[in-house]
């Protein structure tokens, strides 16, 4: 047994039981997939909100760029958010990027003007990629033998399932309740309808972007043979939204938020991979920095971009330090045990 395994033992022991349950729900919601870095920024409130929005939603990692101002968190906005995130700090951007580029992040830097991109653009990378196949077969399978609010628990949605669920609707371009929420739209997702365009059109994409898997195969063969012909018809666009989708793939992504005032340093455009910005369609130019992070947080939340990806070494070790923070006495309790902290 690690030795995490063994201090996560001793220490559960001094929290209550729905506590625990708690902290590994929370844990398998969370990502490294995703993280978030802020370059210098000045107001407290602004870099309080900003961690209380990321950890929200399941952001384990914020990167701190202090060249020239020190980030400054107000415990009164964060409500203690930031003990359950890893925050790492830098004196330079240089150092930062060597550290998210050692780890094979794409970075992309928020940034209004003429070199962004939306990040609403097909353009914008994607985590993770669902092969269309893989998105089509699923969503013929679900359709086919449950209802989707069986498949999507609205109470759990940090689950691997609802994400991928998510990600697959996404990758089909069918929405066919409107409202993804099964909570709120119980009718519209029990509706047989809906469940039948989910398999044509995971049909039809199957069809016509290659053979079918076996999945698919299996369950929606006869539905594909009998919608096959409209494949190349104006459903083919259907197939070819999910291509288009495809361009830019990640494995990891780091987006990045400048100083209020001055945005993003040169140094940090210059070397991120890309730009991107986010629409605006009123006569103000830019939007506050905890607005944007907020904002860039809940698109990429819609689409499944950010999915629950810590490994099980991970989860054991982020877990030990949770409870090292939230057990009185934790180090005497572990010396007590022969299981001195500095020992990890």
């Amino acid at each position: 047994m690690s030795y995490y395994k063994r201090a996560i033992d001793v220490l559960s022991r001094y929290q209550q039981k729905d506590r625990i349950t708690k902290l590994n729900k929370v844990l398998n919601g969370r990502t490294r997939g995703l993280t978030v870095v802020l370059e210098n920024i000045i107001d407290p409130g602004n870099a309080a909100a900003v961690l209380r929005t990321v950890e929200s939603h399941g952001i384990q990692d914020v990167h701190l760029i202090e060249s020239w101002h020190n980030f400054n968190i107000n415990s009164e906005i964060t409500k203690g958010c930031d003990r359950w995130m890893t925050i790492h700090r830098y004196k330079s951007p240089v150092d930062c990027l060597e550290k998210l580029k050692k780890d094979k992040y794409a970075i992309w830097s928020s940034c209004i003007g003429e070199e962004s991109i939306s990040i609403q653009s097909a353009a914008f990378p994607r985590i993770k990629p669902i092969d269309p196949h893989q998105a089509a077969a699923t969503l013929a399978a679900a359709a086919a033998t449950k209802p989707f609010e069986e498949l999507m628990d609205p109470k759990d949605t940090h689950n691997e399932q609802h994400s991928f669920m998510r990600e697959a609707l996404d990758r089909v371009k069918l929405h066919p309740f409107g409202d993804l929420d099964p909570k709120k739209s119980k009718a519209k997702v029990r509706s047989v309808a809906a469940n039948a365009a989910a398999a044509a059109a995971a049909a039809v994409v199957s069809v016509a972007t290659g053979p079918l898997t076996t999945a698919a195969a299996t369950v929606a063969g006869p539905l594909a043979a009998a919608v096959a012909a409209a494949a190349s018809g104006p459903l083919s666009t259907l197939a070819g939204e999910v291509a288009a989708d495809s361009l830019n793939h990640v494995n990891k992504l780091a987006i990045v938020f400048g100083n209020e005032n001055r945005g993003v340093s040169k140094y940090m455009k210059q070397e991120s991979d890309g730009l991107f910005e986010l629409p605006m369609r009123g006569m103000s130019q830019s939007y506050n920095i905890s607005a944007s992070v907020a904002i860039s947080m809940a698109y990429l939340n819609s689409w499944g971009g950010i999915q629950p990806d810590l490994s099980d070494e991970e989860k054991e070790q982020i877990l030990f330090e949770w409870l090292i923070k939230s057990t009185e006495f934790a180090k005497k309790i572990l010396e007590k045990e022969g299981l001195r902290p500095d020992n990890y």
